[in-house]
């Protein structure tokens, strides 16, 4: 196994997983913010007419 790092730069490979590992974890979280579902900045329209649902008016005041 060592003479695998004898031809590769260790230093190199790292950097290289760093960047292709950033580069993933990027294109994942576009991808699902690109989506209704799991969009967490904008929110979802399910989650926001679920909420409006649960909020009844009050009961006009007998005074």
């Amino acid at each position: 196994m060592y003479r695998i790092w004898l031809i590769f730069d260790p230093r190199r490979i790292m950097i290289l997983m760093t960047l292709w590992l950033a580069v993933l974890a990027l294109t994942l979280h576009f991808i699902m913010l690109s989506t209704a579902k799991y969009n967490w900045i904008e929110g979802s329209g399910a989650s926001a007419s679920v909420a409006s649902a649960q909020m009844a008016p009050l009961p006009p005041s007998r005074s």
